[in-house]
């Protein structure tokens, strides 16, 4: 299916929503955005962010190839972005492959570097970066509060705190325990079970107590939506909980 004019898009954005977090994938590549982004963009009043790619991208791969072409591909993205005036960028923190699924140290230690890496040119940008927490069902170097904490000790970025995520590995109050550390808030569902990303209100993650603790944080949510009607379908689900 083919997306809409990026007028029409923002259009359709800036009537229910105050911003707009870019999935830098596919057709919503920055490379491909950017002439008519830089033409339009500030003609709305809207925020925007990148989530960096993350189909076939892995910072903590083993294969020196697949982890520096992740982690460059990452940092382009990062460059075009804030030369369209954004400054705010999501990354994954990488997965564990066949080779470290034994539990070997190995790749969280190298997402680490990765996100050293990615860190050091955001600040250099005098841009913000924020390590979205992943599941350990989708074989996360770092799926829970502590070892999220271990891997940004030290480096200058944030937590993105995925709620669908942490309520899969029953870790949802940990990351809130790292509020000061958090900068943005990502809203799906999903069964339980699997990270489905479900259409909020159809499953079991966003429940109203949660949604009543990430209201009082004050910060940026994102509704994770496959198009515009499941968003704002979102957005009035979180509003009548609140």
């Amino acid at each position: 299916m083919s997306l809409p004019p990026l007028a029409n898009l923002l259009d359709a954005l800036v009537t229910h929503f105050d911003g707009w977090q870019i999935v830098a994938e596919g057709k919503h590549e920055v490379q491909a955005l950017e002439g008519e982004f830089v033409d339009i963009a500030g003609s709305y009043d809207l925020k925007y962010s990148v989530h960096l790619p993350v189909s076939d991208m892995n910072i903590a791969s083993l294969n020196r190839r697949i982890r520096s072409t992740s982690i460059s591909e990452s940092a382009e993205t990062m460059r075009r972005a804030a030369g369209m005036g954004i400054h705010t960028f999501v990354v994954h923190p990488g997965t564990h492959s066949i080779l470290s699924a034994d539990g070997s140290e190995r790749a969280f230690l190298l997402a680490r570097e990765g996100i050293r890496t990615l860190a050091a040119l955001s600040k250099s940008m005098g841009t913000e970066l924020l390590v979205e927490n992943t599941p350990s069902v989708s074989g996360s170097v770092a799926p829970t509060s502590k070892s999220m904490q271990s891997l940004i000790t030290g480096l200058p970025v944030g937590i993105c705190l995925d709620v669908a995520h942490a309520s899969l590995d029953g870790e949802l109050a940990g990351f809130l325990g790292m509020g000061g550390r958090t900068g943005m808030i990502h809203l799906s569902d999903n069964d339980g079970h699997r990270d489905t990303h479900a259409q909020l209100g159809t499953g079991s993650a966003a429940g109203r107590e949660m949604l009543s603790l990430i209201s009082k944080m004050g910060l940026p949510a994102v509704i994770e939506a496959r198009s515009i009607d499941e968003a704002i379908s979102g957005r009035a689900y979180v509003e009548s909980l609140l």
